[in-house]
């Protein structure tokens, strides 16, 4: 179990759930720095956890759970998101039905879907000198100063467009309800083979997001900018400072990860739900 610590509402519903898993025999792992917080008398390492647990059980929000599936990145090991933050496109089950969800599953009694990653690289004089993982998405953009960048983009080495925005979005389609959603980007169905290319603020009418399949090498470069001026920004987590000649490369990942779904809602009906849409409506006569 992964709480946000910060959380009262998650470190009650923890201290709840770890009661009624001690009823019924499973043993709980939960990480050094949640555990003291439900009454664990001893944690367990980030790296412990992810080898020895059949469901990683996240409370909390979006954030929460993107922090936590890297741990079991490429495992077998399904993830059960509770929603105690807002939209929670991730952790879409509400919190009222932790306990019966959590019921069903540890009765086999529930469906998974499948996530792509996408893994983010930061190349330098033709090395790859840092990799991280990301469930939703990689942004490079200026530190703390709003003026017009110009990133270049390529494409299987091929040269596509230079983008002149304030940052531009790389996103998988789980990523595709996060920020570039806000940023004017299409909603992807996460069963989309695709990666998505969003600029921020575009300050040209012809750059326009760009949908590419998944199979392709998207390289970024900033152009023109000094040593300590961009960043990259890995899910919203892992900030990078980027260097001059510096390229981003982001590619489908070989890892992916697998979310319990709330029975009897696809896609479409959690859209719905978080985003407000209005029902299908019956055409009158």
């Amino acid at each position: 179990m992964v709480i946000k610590a910060r959380d009262q509402r998650a470190i009650a519903l923890g201290r709840d759930i770890r009661e009624f898993l001690q009823k019924r025999g499973v043993r709980l792992f939960v990480n050094r720095e949640n555990a003291p917080l439900i009454g664990e008398e001893a944690g367990v390492s980030d790296a412990t956890l992810a080898k020895s647990v059949d469901l990683l059980l996240v409370l909390g929000g979006d954030g929460t759970l993107l922090s936590a599936a890297r741990l079991v990145a490429g495992e077998r090991c399904p993830i059960l998101g509770i929603n105690l933050g807002h939209l929670g496109f991730l952790t879409e089950i509400p919190r009222d039905q932790a306990v019966e969800t959590l019921t069903r599953v540890l009765k086999g009694d529930y469906e998974t879907e499948a996530r792509s990653l996408l893994e983010v690289e930061v190349v330098r004089d033709g090395k790859a000198v840092h990799s991280s993982l990301a469930l939703n998405d990689a942004v490079i953009s200026r530190r703390g100063v709003a003026r017009l960048l110009h990133v270049n983009v390529s494409i299987d080495s091929h040269p596509v467009t230079a983008f002149a925005c304030d940052g531009v979005i790389v996103a998988s389609p789980t990523g595709s309800t996060a920020y570039g959603l806000a940023a004017g980007g299409p909603i992807l169905h996460p069963a989309i083979a695709a990666i998505e290319l969003v600029p921020i603020c575009p300050h040209m009418l012809a750059n326009r997001p760009l949908i590419i399949p998944d199979t392709k090498v998207i390289d970024l470069q900033a152009a023109n900018v000094p040593d300590g001026d961009i960043v990259i920004s890995v899910d919203g987590q892992t900030t990078l400072e980027i260097q001059a000649g510096d390229s981003v490369r982001v590619t489908k990942a070989s890892k992916r990860i697998h979310l319990v779904k709330n029975r009897g809602e696809d896609y479409f009906s959690v859209l719905r739900g978080k985003l407000g849409w209005a029902p299908t409506q019956t055409r009158s006569n």
